[in-house]
């Protein structure tokens, strides 16, 4: 141990070696570091404005040159204020800087200003020159210099007066009292322009240059309703040299009008006050321009700052013209307050007070500790109580264990997760051999690996460990773990233990059905890819696409993953996807076909089920996607089949036609031989027969389609053939059949019946004798009509011939024609025939078309 003690002390000395050798390496490195700073002050020493500026410049230098020490040249331009002395300093300066140049030059007032810019080529010529002090300046003043900036004093005598008058108000006579130096008359320049919006309203005199002692007479005369203004003086007509503190005493004396001055110097020699310039302020401001050229800032790019005042008065200057302070401005300062009782003897008071205060408050401490010390024990024995209870009924298990791992304090939720009785496990240690424990993967866990364990050793928490608890007669409890060290006497950890059994279970069976869906993911034949939707619309990128659907576009998973839906599918029209994102928002799901483009540019035609689902907790879409290559090649062979056949059934219909026309023709032969009336008539009614069946199969040889044929283009030809074949042009045939289409079984039969009905009214319903009516109107014409009400036919045939005969039924009628149409109409169609006789004849036919596996009557 002595050993040890020894050694640290050693260390403890060389540490403070190294540490003394580095800070004194820091100083002298700091040391050769600083700049060289030359200060020329216009004035001497001891005068106050001088030396507070100066004083602010050391201050803001060396807050980043802690050593710096400038060198200052006092001009004493006060006291020899000829241009015979500037030159004078200008031949001694340069010879006593001859071939030295400093990093930079600081100039205080205006004589050191007029000295480095008449001399800018023999001294310090380079020097960068920051200003301070600089009354009346103009930017013709360092014409003659580059590199010059600085802090021009601008003294606030408007708002001095403007204070002044607040507190004056009766005044309307001013006395401005300068010298009459560089400096005075520069600041008279000043005044008399600042003092420009006063001079209508108040009599503002400026003070002559005469002895002190005749101004001292002008003093004297000032009336009560009067104020002077101190702006500068330090010299006199005789050449006597004031300091600041003894011109402010004779002119405060003098003068009984209160007085106001622009400078702080003057300040508790008899002024009132007013915006005051502080010396120190004011070279803080330069220095911190030096700091910046310094810095490595161009001078030419920084502008020139004015001074800053503030409002500053004597309260003993106050209390003599009893001025109130609540005429002062918000902001002003009062100096010169006399002191409290209170701040004249704190330093005995503060002491007694403190020891009176310490003896009572000891007396109540004592009184306290005694009453704190009975509330102290009820509340541990409460709080005790407390802690039993929450710690054996706390929902997790909670174990501590002391400095060496041994386990001291355990509840029953953790007794009963870890399958041990409380009694045995306080006999155990966090890292005894007996725990059974397994990793999350069903490898053993070794005891370092416990989160106690580690918690312990390395003084640090754990959290969130899961380890599998195993017993012999129960199944394995999954348990997560969090062990922290704990910071009380006689303590090592705490444990917590929280049952996860069931969390693992789900884990286990989520496991499972994620395996089950991606083998039928996998498995699918049909590609199948998930993808999400930007908000502009587009498909993003693929999440997930199984093999089927790299096996039909070419492309490897990993591909895919950065390619998005539009990329693998032939170009698609904006209003295509429009019309997509409609149908699925309308109806759930999409079904679309359309063409992908494989890696090797294959087309390859597919059918595209596009459902919304939820995958990894968000909105996405699921494309499932069939090669229907087979499918549409099926459907171009099936086409080219149906095209040859249509081919093949009108060639049919043309011969049928053919051959019925060749029917007719010898029909037409036949009756060109024969001489027999009642013969020529017979053919001629087969020939029409006939004819309308050809009609038929004429039409639907022409028509688009081989299932069905315009009906009522097919009566225009009927009934006009009709028409010339019986010679009737003085007959109107109406046809009223609009849109009407037939297909053959039924137009065969539809015409065989109105070629028979029409026939029957040309050749019977208008006998010559009664062609024309009584009252001259040509009212004879029949009236063809053939409609559908849902999916029944309404056939009607009518004329306003003479009807029938009174005594005629056409139910038993032997005649061909009548025969045809009960035959045709109700045995072949299934129809119902009516016939009404009230005005001429009117024949109507009602019939539903049969289904095609019921043959016709």
């Amino acid at each position: 141990m002595i050993r040890r003690l020894c050694s640290a002390k050693r260390f403890s000395w060389l540490m403070a070696l190294f540490l003394a050798i580095l800070i004194f390496a820091g100083s002298v490195g700091a040391a050769q570091d600083q700049p060289n700073v030359l200060i020329l002050n216009s004035y001497h020493h001891g005068e106050d404005w001088s030396d507070n500026e100066i004083a602010g410049i050391f201050s803001r230098l060396r807050t980043e040159y802690p050593n710096l020490v400038p060198r200052v040249e006092s001009l004493d331009s006060k006291r020899f204020p000829s241009p015979s002395h500037l030159v004078f300093l200008q031949d001694t300066l340069a010879r006593k800087y001859n071939g030295q140049t400093p990093d930079l030059v600081m100039v205080l007032d205006n004589p050191a200003l007029d000295l480095v810019t008449h001399f800018a080529h023999s001294l310090f010529p380079g020097a960068p020159v920051v200003f301070a002090g600089i009354n009346g300046y103009q930017p013709d003043m360092t014409a003659g210099r580059p590199k010059v900036t600085g802090v021009m004093e601008r003294q606030d005598v408007a708002g001095t007066l403007a204070l002044a008058l607040s507190l004056h108000p009766e005044v309307s006579k001013v006395l401005a009292v300068h010298d009459y130096t560089a400096s005075g008359l520069a600041v008279r320049q000043e005044t008399e322009a600042a003092l420009a919006p006063f001079a209508g309203k108040l009599d503002i005199a400026y003070a002559a240059d005469v002895p002190f002692e005749t101004l001292s007479e002008e003093l004297k005369a000032m009336p009560n309703n009067g104020l002077v203004l101190i702006l500068t003086y330090v010299t006199d007509a005789a050449g006597r040299t004031f300091t600041r503190e003894e011109s402010t005493r004779l002119i405060t004396s003098l003068s009984p009008a209160p007085v106001y001055a622009m400078h702080e110097t003057r300040l508790g020699f008899g002024i009132m006050g007013g915006l005051l310039l502080e010396g120190q302020e004011h070279g803080w401001q330069a220095g911190g321009l030096a700091l910046r050229i310094l810095a490595g800032a161009d001078p030419d790019d920084i502008p020139v700052e004015a001074s800053r005042s503030r409002a500053i008065l004597d309260y003993t200057t106050m209390r003599r013209f009893q001025i109130p302070e609540r005429l002062l401005p918000a902001n002003a300062v009062i100096v010169n307050r006399p002191e409290s009782f209170w701040i004249r003897h704190r330093t005995v008071l503060i002491p007694a007070l403190s020891a009176i205060g310490v003896m009572g408050l000891l007396s109540a401490m004592l009184i306290a500790a005694v009453l704190r010390q009975r509330r102290t024990q009820a509340a541990l024995h409460q709080s005790e109580e407390k802690y039993r209870l929450l710690f054996n009924i706390f929902p997790l298990g909670l174990t501590l264990t002391d400095r060496l791992g041994a386990i001291v304090e355990t509840n029953e939720t953790a007794a009963k997760l870890l399958g041990v009785p409380r009694d045995e496990h306080l006999a155990r240690s966090i890292d005894s051999d007996h725990w059974s424990v397994i990793r999350p993967d069903g490898t053993p866990m070794p005891p370092e690996e416990y989160a106690a364990v580690r918690a312990l050793r390395e003084h640090c928490t754990v959290e969130n460990a899961e380890m599998g608890i195993v017993r012999p007669d129960a199944p394995i409890t999954w348990i997560n773990v969090t062990a922290a060290p704990l910071h009380l006497e006689h303590f090592g950890v705490v444990v917590t233990y929280g049952d996860i059994t069931k969390r693992k279970q789900a884990e286990e069976l989520l496991a499972a059905q994620e395996r089950k869906y991606r083998d039928l993911f996998e498995a699918n034949q049909d590609g199948i890819s998930l993808f999400r939707i930007n908000p502009d619309g587009t498909p993003a990128p693929f999440l997930d696409v199984n093999e089927a659907a790299t096996a039909m576009v070419g492309y490897a998973k990993q591909e895919l993953a950065g390619m998005t839906a539009m990329d693998v599918e032939q170009a698609v029209a904006p209003e295509c996807i429009a019309e997509r994102l409609a149908i699925l928002a309308a109806t759930g799901q999409a079904r679309f076909e359309t063409v992908l483009i494989a890696k090797d540019q294959r087309q390859i035609p597919v059918e595209v089920l596009v459902r919304p689902i939820i995958y990894e907790g968000g909105p996405a879409m699921m494309n499932i996607v069939r090669d229907i290559s087979e499918r549409k090649r099926a459907e171009a062979a099936l086409r080219a089949s149906l095209a040859e056949k249509e081919v093949l059934l009108r060639e049919v219909h043309h011969r049928v036609k053919n051959n019925l026309a060749a029917i007719v023709g010898l029909f037409d032969l036949q009756r060109q031989s024969m001489d027999d009336p009642q013969a020529l008539t017979v053919l001629a009614e087969l020939s029409n027969r006939i004819r309308s069946m050809s009609l038929v199969h004429e039409k639907l040889y022409r028509s688009d389609s081989l299932a069905s044929i315009d009906f009522e283009e097919y009566l225009h030809s009927l009934i006009s053939h009709l028409r010339t074949s019986f010679g009737t042009a003085r007959i109107r045939c109406d046809i009223a059949a609009p849109g009407l289409r037939m297909p053959l079984d039924l137009a065969v039969p539809c015409g065989m019946i109105i070629n028979e009905l029409v026939t029957n009214a040309l050749k019977y319903a208008f006998p010559e004798d009664r062609m024309e009516l009584e009252d001259g109107d040509c009212r004879i014409h029949i009236h063809v009509a053939l409609g559908r009400d849902d999916n029944t036919f309404i056939l009607s045939v009518a004329d306003n011939g003479i009807g029938l005969p009174a005594d005629f039924d056409w139910r038993t009628a032997k005649t061909m024609g009548l025969t045809l149409v009960r035959m045709l109409g109700q045995h072949q169609l299934g129809g119902r025939c009516e016939v009404d006789q009230r005005q001429g004849t009117r024949f109507t036919l009602t019939f539903t078309p049969r289904t095609r596996n019921h043959a016709h009557g």
